[in-house]
């Protein structure tokens, strides 16, 4: 033979126990609505940092790809100054070396 654990549900007999129990499951509609707005306006916030953070890290990656792209562009332009300038140091030293060659030369 098998018992019941639970204890047997009390029928409401009368129109105030209705009544009453007919605001108690208001109470728990009207509860669980709350939470259940709660939890949509705690997800909807979550989303709306994720993608906040998503865009934030798109436009970093963006001003990080522009200054690499800049610091290139400068030390490539910083590299041909200097090429110019060892071209025009070499040239330069050129001259001189020959000019000196012709002055010590001994052949008249």
């Amino acid at each position: 033979m098998r018992v019941d654990q639970n204890p047997p549900v009390k029928v409401p007999q009368t129109d105030e126990e209705l009544l009453e129990e007919l605001k108690k499951a208001k109470k728990n509609v009207h509860k669980a609505s709350i939470d259940m707005i709660d939890i949509h306006h705690k997800t909807v916030k979550e989303g709306q940092e994720r993608r906040k953070a998503f865009y934030e890290m798109k436009d970093l990656k963006k001003k990080s790809d522009k200054a690499r792209e800049k610091r290139k562009e400068l030390a490539e332009e910083d590299l041909e100054i200097k090429r110019q300038r060892q071209k025009f140091f070499a040239e330069r030293r050129m001259e001189r070396e020959s000019k000196w060659k012709r002055m010590t030369s001994t052949t008249p």
